[in-house]
């Protein structure tokens, strides 16, 4: 079946060591990219916000 299949390119042992760094790198950039989003988009949210209350439950 072609879970059995070993393919080089997903066998982490098989990767330099510059490799694994680069990975590691693109990674956390990565991360930390989605983490600036998220941390200014909330800015912007609460700047918005008004005081009032965007909805009432009845």
């Amino acid at each position: 079946a072609a879970r059995n299949i070993r393919w080089p390119c997903m066998d982490p042992n098989s990767r330099s060591l510059g490799q694994r760094m680069l990975r590691q790198i693109v990674f956390y950039l990565s991360v930390g990219r989605n983490a600036i989003v998220v941390f200014i988009a909330s800015i912007i949210a609460f700047s918005l916000h008004g005081e009032d209350q965007p909805f009432s439950l009845t």
